[in-house]
């Protein structure tokens, strides 16, 4: 089979040809029909996992942790699956629920921008037959990640201003989600150019700086950018007694300003992935047609072009790519 792999930290994805894996008692091996792109990815090329403590993502290791497709073949001790199932690999946040990093697809094994997938069944989701699998895909992280971190730990509910930072794929889907829980949502990127979309889901108004709205306005601001002086904005920007959440790894490290962080009793809480129960609510939505996030598809193939593009920011929502459809290599 046909596999992109992470071998060196410097920044390029390798496609390989490798053997197609056979799943031990407790596994599920898929057919992969959609693969999303992410900028975890990216993170990881860059050998940004690598030394990350106490896990690290470790070369060489096939990348791609949204994940779904038919179930192939299952491992003698997997009842609650059979070949024919849709289904999608959930990723479940680390620490969350005892999650063990060290089976999550794409991050500790090999993950699913490859033509077959091994996962733990204990991460594997039914997809229901009317969700599309690129979308069941995506809403493994690039939804129910959003959705975490403005439901759970931003606590959005009605009345609460909510300001989301950087309004890629995750952002929007986090503007969407804050919208149906009820709250008053302003999305902030320094591209005008995503605007639209963000009104389109659910954000009140737009700006590109939190510099342009009033000291102290936000209950809590949600920051998907990551790239440390939003961070330390935002810290400037939320309510006495409000919330942060980290949720973009734009940069490694980054200086805060910690007299306010204590002066303002302000939460500031770091956030990855979602709960087994948060990707169902999530899969729910997406059913009823509450959540549709802006997707992109593209061919197997153009893998390495799409990351380039996303490296440079020029993609509004999410890439995905089906593996199956794949031509000739």
């Amino acid at each position: 089979m046909q596999a992109y792999r992470y071998e060196t930290a410097d920044g390029v994805i390798k496609q390989r040809k490798l053997p197609i894996p056979e799943p031990a008692a407790n596994e599920v091996l898929i057919t992969v029909k959609a693969a999303g792109l992410c900028h975890s990815d990216l993170h990881i090329l860059s050998g940004g996992f690598e030394n990350l403590q106490p896990f690290g993502v470790h070369a060489p290791l096939t990348l791609g942790h949204e994940v779904a497709g038919i179930v192939n073949k299952v491992g003698s001790q997997v009842a609650s699956f059979k070949p024919g199932d849709r289904v999608a690999v959930a990723q479940v946040g680390y620490p969350k629920e005892n999650a063990n990093w060290d089976i999550s697809v794409g991050l500790g094994v090999d993950g699913g921008l490859a033509e077959y997938c091994i996962s733990d069944v204990s991460q594997v989701v039914h997809v229901p037959a009317n969700v599309p699998l690129h979308l069941a895909a995506v809403a493994t992280d690039a939804i129910s990640t959003a959705y975490h971190a403005v439901v759970t730990e931003a606590e959005a509910g009605p009345g609460r201003n909510i300001a989301i930072l950087g309004l890629g794929g995750l952002g929007l889907n986090g503007v969407v989600a804050a919208s149906l829980r009820g709250a008053n949502v302003y999305g902030f990127d320094i591209d005008e150019k995503k605007f639209e979309a963000a009104r389109d889901s659910g954000a009140i108004a737009c700006h590109q700086s939190l510099n342009d709205v009033d000291d102290a306005f936000f209950d809590a601001v949600v920051d998907f950018a990551g790239v440390g002086k939003t961070t330390a904005l935002a810290i400037n920007r939320v309510k006495v007694g409000g919330v942060v959440v980290l949720v973009g790894l734009g940069v490694n490290e980054a200086t805060l300003p910690t007299s306010l962080l204590t002066m303002k009793s302000i939460h500031l809480r770091g956030c990855m992935g979602a709960s087994l129960q948060e990707y169902r609510e999530v899969l729910e939505y997406v059913a009823s047609g509450k959540i549709t996030p802006v997707t992109e598809q593209i061919s197997f193939e153009d893998v390495s072009d799409g990351l380039e593009r996303l490296a440079a920011g020029k993609i509004s929502g999410r890439l995905w790519t089906d593996p199956s459809a794949m031509g000739p290599v």
